[in-house]
C-alpha cells in the first residue's frame, strides 16, 4: 500500500505542480478588484493553440515521461524504505519529499525547453485531455467493433429476432455517433482547435498509454 501511495504522490502531485502556473506576488500598488479583474481577463482569453505549440506540447510530454522514467527506481527504493516505518520510514517520507521537489524542478526545466509558458502547459493539457477523452472511451468500449459484429449476426437473423438485435444497434450507434463527433469538445473548444488536435491524435494516444503504463508499473 505505502509503495502505492508514494508513486502517486511523485507522479501525481509532481505533475500538478508542472502543470499549474506558480502564483506570482502581488503588485502592492493593485487593488484586490484590478487583480480580480487580471484574472477574469487571463481566463477569457486562453492561450490559443497552434500547430507549432501542439509539437511543443508534445514534446513536453515525452520529456516528462523521460523523468518520470529516471525516477521510477528511486521512487521504488523510497517505497521499500518506507515500509520499514520507525526511524527509517522517517527518514524515508523525507527522501520521497526530495524526489518529488526533483521532479518538479526537472518538469520545469522541461517546460522552458519546450519553450511553453505555464499557462500553455495548464490550458494545453486540459485541451488535449478533453479531446482525447470521448476518443479513448471509444477504444476502450470498441463500440465500433461491437456494432460490426452485431450487424453481421443480424444479417443472419429474420423476423423478430432481427428486429430485437436493431433495436439493440440504435442506442449503441447513436453512442459512437456522440463520440465521434464531439459536440461539446467543439463547443467549448471550437472546430478549428479540435480538429489541429486530432491532427496528432496518434501521438497524443501513446504518450498517454505510456503515461498510463507507467503509473500501473509499480503496482505490479
Amino acid at each position: 500500500m505505502r509503495r502505492v501511495l508514494v508513486w502517486w504522490v511523485v507522479l501525481g502531485l509532481g505533475a500538478g505542480a508542472c502543470a499549474s502556473p506558480a502564483p506570482t506576488a502581488q503588485d502592492p500598488r493593485s487593488t484586490p478588484d484590478a487583480a480580480g479583474e487580471a484574472v477574469e481577463a487571463q481566463r477569457a482569453t486562453p492561450p490559443e493553440l497552434t500547430a507549432a505549440k501542439l509539437g511543443a506540447y508534445l514534446r513536453y510530454q515525452r520529456l516528462r515521461l523521460e523523468v518520470d522514467a529516471s525516477l521510477a527506481r528511486e521512487v521504488s527504493a523510497v517505497a521499500s524504505r518506507l515500509e520499514a516505518g520507525g526511524a527509517e520510514g522517517k527518514r524515508a517520507a523525507r527522501h520521497a519529499m526530495r524526489v518529488l521537489e526533483a521532479k518538479a524542478e526537472a518538469e520545469e526545466r522541461a517546460r522552458e525547453q519546450t519553450g511553453l509558458a505555464r499557462e500553455e502547459v495548464h490550458h494545453f493539457g486540459e485541451l488535449v485531455a478533453a479531446v482525447l477523452q470521448p476518443r479513448v472511451l471509444a477504444r476502450t468500449l470498441s463500440l465500433d467493433d461491437s456494432i460490426r459484429t452485431l450487424e453481421e449476426q443480424g444479417a443472419r437473423l429474420q423476423g423478430d429476432k432481427g428486429a430485437e438485435l436493431e433495436a439493440q444497434l440504435v442506442p449503441l450507434r447513436a453512442q459512437a455517433e456522440a463520440l465521434r463527433k464531439m459536440a461539446a469538445e467543439r463547443q467549448r473548444y471550437g472546430d478549428a482547435t479540435v480538429d489541429l488536435v486530432l491532427t496528432r491524435e496518434a501521438d497524443l494516444l501513446q504518450n498517454h498509454d505510456a503515461q498510463l503504463a507507467r503509473l500501473a508499473g509499480p503496482s505490479r
